[in-house]
């Protein structure tokens, strides 16, 4: 995971650079760099990919692995259990897993089966029966039947970690809390929010923050 996110934080800062330069070049052409070709974005475009899709320890008894640009999972034996024909897949978390197909987003189960079909532009891992998903651009919940559970109106949506606890959503370039059942816990209208773990949800404002319990009362900390 270290080495996942040293990697992430390298590849931001080159395309931040990248961009930078880019604008600098359309006001002189003393600043020259090396613009990436078709081939080189596509080859780190599979670095990424192959990154975030090789988990290094066994989930619920599988690994991912690849086979020929695909993925598929193996057991703890090394036995192929489903085999690799997907063109992403994540981890299994609470039975099921979110795969790639056509550059859409469903779920499987342990025997492979497409359980939830893939009709999301992104889904998440399902996280105490839950999953956050977007289709046409709104982010909203799902349960593990495919059944929208919390309606796609969001422009972003996080985890619910705890069974009584809440998840961070985002709408016009605020962020609030919702609950379970899709009911605002604290308003959308904040710099930025974080989902409840370990009983504390954390709301970020100016130069206060604001802890959110699963009872829903809250205690709110200035910093000078």
């Amino acid at each position: 995971m270290k080495k996942k996110l040293l990697f992430i934080c390298a590849m931001m800062t080159i395309t931040l650079c990248a961009c930078h330069n880019k604008s600098a070049n359309a006001t002189s052409d003393s600043n020259k760099v090396h613009m990436m070709t078709d081939e080189e974005r596509n080859k780190l475009a599979d670095d990424v990919n192959n990154l975030f899709n090789a988990p290094e320890e066994f989930q619920e008894g599988v690994k991912s692995f690849q086979e020929n640009g695909k993925y598929g999972f193996v057991n703890e034996a090394g036995e192929i259990v489903i085999p690799a024909k997907y063109q992403a897949v994540g981890v299994f978390n609470e039975g099921l897993c979110k795969v790639t197909i056509n550059d859409k987003d469903g779920y499987i189960n342990h025997q492979g089966e497409l359980v939830i079909p893939a009709i999301y532009d992104f889904t998440n891992y399902f996280s105490q029966g839950l999953a956050a998903a977007c289709k046409d651009g709104k982010f909203g919940y799902i349960n593990p039947r495919g059944e929208t559970v919390i309606k796609f109106e969001y422009d972003d949506a996080r985890d619910f970690f705890e069974p009584n606890g809440f998840a961070a959503v985002k709408k016009n370039g605020k962020e609030g809390l919702i609950d379970r059942n899709g009911k605002i816990v604290m308003p959308i209208q904040y710099e930025s929010a974080m989902s409840t773990n370990n009983g504390v949800a954390t709301i970020f404002d100016g130069a206060s923050a604001i802890s959110v319990y699963n009872d829903g009362s809250y205690k709110v900390t200035t910093y000078q």
